[in-house]
């Protein structure tokens, strides 16, 4: 009987240690399926800008972007892997956002996002 016992205790322990290992690797930042996405946006308008992202049926802001200045912002991983997203740029005087369309991202893409003088010619790219 304690024989039985030993060799079961050593089998749970094989068993457990091999299981607990890959659980206590960190998942690294170099790994493209974890890479995040930024934003870069360039604001060219007379205004400051609120630049929001529609995605995976979230709606989310980002921040904002004073005239003339540029801004970096990382989207939430919840927003991506799902289909595509929308970025949108809204203007305190302008009654009609700017709509950049669906755009599909991968982990690790730059969008370049430049805000215009007049808003409905702002464009996104995506690099990778």
């Amino acid at each position: 009987m304690t024989v039985r016992r030993l060799v079961l205790w050593g089998m749970i322990l094989v068993a457990t240690s091999a299981c607990r290992r890959g659980n206590d690797e960190p998942a690294l930042a170099s790994d493209p399926m974890v890479a995040p996405i930024r934003v870069e946006v360039k604001n060219n308008h007379a205004l400051p800008i609120e630049i929001f992202v529609d995605g995976s049926a979230i709606h989310h802001r980002l921040g904002t972007v004073h005239p003339g200045m540029s801004a970096t912002f990382q989207l939430p991983p919840a927003l991506i892997g799902n289909g595509s997203v929308e970025f949108v740029a809204v203007s305190s005087a302008s009654p009609q956002p700017n709509r950049t369309g669906p755009i599909l991202l991968s982990p690790g893409a730059v969008v370049d996002y430049v805000i215009a003088q007049v808003l409905f010619n702002s464009t996104a790219t995506v690099r990778q």
